[in-house]
């Protein structure tokens, strides 16, 4: 009797395929509170930085700070 591998293999890498989406969900249920925190400080800071973007300059030399 002669197996079909390729449907073998096929399965093997739907299986495989379906273990990395449910880890990947685990990954994602395990955000925390203060990471919550960090990324909407980032976005917010995101914001400021692409707010002033175009604003004006101000020249400084290293030895003035």
């Amino acid at each position: 009797m002669r197996r079909n591998y390729k449907h073998t293999t096929a399965h093997f890498s739907t299986v495989a395929r379906s273990r990395r989406a449910v880890s990947s969900s685990v990954v994602m249920q395990k955000t925390t509170f203060v990471d919550l925190d960090e990324q909407l400080e980032d976005t917010k800071l995101n914001a400021i930085a692409d707010e002033r973007a175009d604003g004006p300059f101000v020249k400084v030399s290293l030895d003035d700070l």
